[in-house]
């Protein structure tokens, strides 16, 4: 094993010393020549741009959030080619205007009779665009229904069904029955405990003879006061040939908007003493994609805030080291990034949709990390040349910085690829393009920030070198360049307190101890948290926070308990024989069939277009012999021709007069979990699959597609999370040159993604495909923090805890500023009206937080305690590595020695355990492994070290 360990070790440090080859030559060429590099880019980038024409934004909510191999998906596309859209649907959810203190009960006369009104003047609205006669609209193009004496109403399940009285009807100057009149009619006469008796009715039978259940439309609270009801009526819309899928109509969209602003002018008369919130199919669509683009308006302002930081903190507060424009060239080449990469998600033709917003201010924060990566190293290889006395070029110094930083970034750059394409393989469709996207924007990020913006890089260096102040004075020389800043402070000063605070005290034993049992109590608790966390996506958080579909879906699932609506398509099945009628009847009969007996139907809630043309031709239960021959023409003399009878719908004819399809309608109860919504779904579509085999029969509701996400989320997110992990160590073993620290940095990402599951669930957010993707990029964000600092450890020399010390003193302040960075980049998200981004702003804000933390103070501890061998014996044998790799075999090219001079002294309070690496330790050559081992006297562990000075060990990007 050991050997295995050791030959496994060289091969990494041999695929780091090629990276770091490859690398000096890469950037050694773009910064003899930064001039070609930009030229070329700004030349290609436009071409991925123009791709961004291509851009598929149009995946519907329901196909983002269910999995592609849904069943639900193939009959939905099943009923939406013969069927058509589902009816389009107007309703009101009324409310007492002092809902306090109302002074007229919901469930009185005088209430009733205002809601009538309400509803009479705001469904008498004209628009222009519908060519419609003023009011006539709603009664041309509704669902049609029937009562027992023939006259025809619009369709609707309402509170007023049970009011109606055809005794009387009253009818409008042309004729026509007017029901809204009808049913006020009908109020006059009747008391308030008339009208709470109706109420209360519960199940029966409506005025159209379909089952109604007031329980449905009429919502109490505890005390049994009624505190809403509810009004919905239909449409019908004619299907079209060319897309299915378009929600859009101009006459019903005109409609729709002028009845929305009827109601609005009904709600501000202070004499009816009801509201009503709306919700049409415009203003669902309104509150959802027209709102979530009237939040982009606050993006500009977290890339505002994230260019003021990177300005400010890429350079020193100086008036040369700054790089005020450099930071702006950053943001610049984030942005270019960003471009190619929905440019060629474009050419790709991946959707696009809402979470994804998000995903391009993380590429931001993603490419600000590498940034500053490497910047630091560049600043780092500039001051140690000039404390040795040599002058390289421009070139070879960002040849030297790309080296160390290039191969850091590609490791960080390779896990995060590898994870995002593992999580693609999820079923999700909109979680599965989401990481496609995330995989192609890190990849092409890279590929920007190790070329584009070297090349930028390279040119501030050479401002630098001549003595040229920054942006505001560019062309202006420094007349005296201080080594300190604006504030008095010398250079690297963050970096200081991470090798002489931060790090020593966290490393002490007593400390680590403490530390450890701290992070296993978080860890305990988002352990319980997942456990927890539950499986939920209420369908109003599908729309912006307070905006009009948003109150009316919130406030109806908070007071209804209302089943879901649901049919059985029967296809291919030859209606003109006998014996299919009475199979098909077996299904569908109102109270004997198979699915009206099925205990997770509502009973009486199934309507059956064959049982009610058995009824209509007299036809007995008793009676199996079904009809006539003429089974079609009785069926189209029942239907007669009329689109918008209530029952057309459901039979669809060939064009040879013979029946190709059918359904029947009935409601799924009501239930508290997740899990039993997913046990009533597929136990009815198992029971119909004994009656009919294939796909000749099945179930189908437009909440199945969310249903059957729900049915595979947890599996899913276990996968996912599961081949991410597994990519994580992978990669973090072969580019960081050892399983274990693979194995520290999938502990690190495994504890982060624990503790961020246990946040969602203590701040009250359900498990969904929103949170879901918080989780998977929990994986990819937390590489970042945790693999920086596990390579740097194996490119140190010394014991475990100098080792930790010194790799925390290296990348700590970019681990920092990264954090930092992509905070700013998703800050504005969480002032978004959207449940989807809030949801992604307070899961990714309490990521940073946990990455930062485990990356800088438990990651560190663990290395120091369980860490491997570093790939270097002594700093003579790291020399000649570098020697070798940058081709100067025989001359000094270390580029970790720092102009620091600050001790890190054993026991600087006398106590023993504290880190120390110590000149002559090193100058000999000696490499101790051992916690015990004092590197300034070989192995000899009573050594005096009460005189010994450190030399810093490090390849450290810039920073305060």
């Amino acid at each position: 094993m050991v050997l295995v360990l050791h030959l496994f070790s060289r091969f990494s440090l041999s695929i780091s010393a090629y990276l770091r080859a490859f690398f000096y030559r890469f950037a050694h060429r773009i910064a003899r020549n930064p001039y070609r590099t930009l030229i070329l880019f700004f030349c290609l980038s436009p071409i991925l741009l123009v791709a961004v024409l291509r851009l598929d934004s149009s995946l519907p909510a329901d196909k983002v959030y269910s999995p592609s191999n849904a069943l639900a998906a193939q009959y939905r596309r099943y009923v939406r080619r013969n069927f058509g859209l589902p009816d389009r649907r107007s309703s009101l959810l009324f409310r007492n205007r002092d809902s306090i203190n109302p002074s007229i009960p919901l469930d009185s006369q005088p209430a009733l009779r205002d809601m009538v009104k309400f509803l009479s003047r705001s469904f008498r609205v004209d628009t222009s665009s519908s060519r419609q006669a003023e009011g006539n609209f709603w009664r041309e193009r509704c669902v049609k229904a029937f009562d027992q004496e023939g006259n025809p109403f619009c369709f609707s399940l309402s509170f007023l069904d049970v009011f109606y009285n055809a005794s009387k009807l009253v009818r409008d100057s042309d004729g026509n029955p007017h029901f809204f009149d009808t049913i006020d009619a009908q109020l006059r006469i009747m008391t308030d405990d008339n009208v709470r008796r109706h109420l209360n009715q519960g199940k029966g039978v409506s005025w159209n003879g379909l089952p109604s259940n007031m329980n449905n439309v009429v919502a109490r609270n505890g005390d049994g006061r009624v505190v809403a009801l509810v009004f919905h009526t239909f449409f019908y819309e004619e299907p079209t040939e060319k897309n299915a899928e378009v929600l859009s109509n101009p006459d019903f969209d005109a409609f729709d908007r002028s009845w929305l602003e009827a109601v609005r002018v009904q709600n501000d008369d202070d004499s009816l003493s009801v509201t009503a919130l709306p919700d049409c199919r415009w203003s669902r669509h309104d509150s959802s994609e027209t709102a979530a683009y009237k939040e982009l308006v606050l993006f500009p302002i977290g890339f505002f805030l994230l260019t003021a930081y990177v300005c400010f903190f890429l350079g020193e507060l100086h008036p040369v080291y700054s790089r005020v424009g450099l930071g702006l060239v950053a943001i610049l080449t984030c942005a270019l990034a960003i471009g190619a990469t929905i440019g060629l998600a474009a050419l790709l033709k991946l959707p696009f949709t809402s979470v994804h917003y998000v995903l391009l201010l993380l590429l931001t924060g993603i490419g600000i990390d590498d940034i500053m990566v490497i910047t630091r190293a560049l600043a780092h290889v500039d001051r140690n040349l000039k404390r040795d006395g040599t002058g390289d070029s421009v070139p070879d110094k960002i040849g030297q910085a790309m080296s160390s930083a290039g191969a850091s970034i590609l490791t960080t750059t390779a896990t995060n690829t590898a994870v995002f394409l593992a999580s693609a393989s999820t079923s999700l469709r909109g979680f599965r393009s989401f990481a496609l996207w995330a995989a192609i924007g890190v990849v092409l990020t890279f590929i920007y920030t190790s070329t584009f913006f070297v090349a930028a890089l390279a040119l501030d260096q050479r401002r630098i070198e001549k003595g040229q102040k920054d942006i505001y004075c560019l062309y202006r020389r420094a007349n005296k360049i201080p080594e300190k800043n604006f504030a008095g402070l010398q250079f690297q000063a963050m970096s200081r307190f991470f090798r002489n605070i931060l790090g020593p005290f966290i490393t002490r034993p007593s400390i680590s101890a403490v530390v450890i049992v701290l992070f296993g109590i978080l860890s305990g608790a988002g352990i319980w948290g997942t456990t927890r966390l539950s499986v939920k996506f209420d369908s109003y958080h599908l729309y912006m926070h307070q905006t009009p579909a948003w109150k009316f879906s919130k406030t109806f699932v908070e007071n209804f308990n209302v089943g879901q609506p649901a049919h059985v398509y029967v296809r291919g099945v030859d209606f003109s024989k006998t014996d299919s009628q009475e199979l098909v009847l077996r299904l569908c009969h109102p109270t004997t069939g198979l699915i009206a007996r099925n205990k997770w139907v509502e009973e009486g809630s199934v309507s059956c277009w064959l049982h009610a043309l058995r009824e209509a031709k007299n036809i007995p239960d008793s009676q199996n012999v079904i009809l006539s021959e003429d089974f079609v023409e009785d069926v189209i003399e029942f239907f007669g021709f009329n689109p918008r009878f209530l029952y057309s719908n459901e039979v669809v004819l060939k064009r040879d007069r013979t029946i190709k399809a059918s359904r029947f309608s009935y409601t799924r109860k009501h239930v508290e979990s997740v899990r039993e919504e997913v046990k009533a779904m597929t136990d009815i579509r198992n029971e119909l699959q004994q009656v009919l085999s294939g796909d000749e029969v099945f179930s189908f509701s437009d909440t199945d597609l969310l249903t059957e996400q729900y049915a595979v989320l947890r599996t899913e997110m276990a996968i996912a999370t599961g081949i991410a992990c597994g990519a994580v160590f992978v990669v973090c073993s072969i580019l960081s040159g050892h399983p274990i620290i693979g194995a520290v940095c999938v502990t690190l990402v495994g504890l982060i993604v624990v503790d961020v599951i246990g946040i969602c669930h203590f701040t009250g957010y359900d498990l969904n495909a929103v949170t879901l993707i918080v989780i998977t990029v929990s994986v990819g964000i937390g590489v970042d923090f945790v693999l920086h600092i596990g390579r740097s450890f194996q490119d140190q020399v010394g014991t475990r805890k100098e080792r930790a010390v010194l790799a925390l003193q290296e990348l700590g302040p970019s681990i920092f500023h990264a954090g930092m960075s992509t905070f700013f980049s998703i800050l504005v998200p969480g002032m978004s009206r959207s449940y989807i981004f809030r949801t992604l702003f307070w899961g990714l804000f309490s990521l940073l937080i946990l990455a930062v933390l485990h990356g800088l103070i438990l990651g560190p501890i663990l290395l120091s305690l369980v860490g491997p061998k570093g790939w270097y014996n002594s700093i003579e044998m790291r020399e000649d590595v570098s020697g070798l790799v940058l081709g100067r075999e025989g001359q000094r090219t270390d580029l970790r020695e720092d102009d620091n001079s600050a001790e890190i002294e054993e026991g600087r309070s006398g106590k023993k355990g504290e880190v120390a690496v110590t000149e002559k330790g090193q100058e000999d050559g000696k490499c101790c492994d051992s916690n015990d081992c004092d590197p300034g006297q070989g192995n000899s562990p009573t050594s005096d070290t009460s005189h010994q000075t450190t030399t810093e060990n490090h390849n450290q990007p810039q920073e305060h």
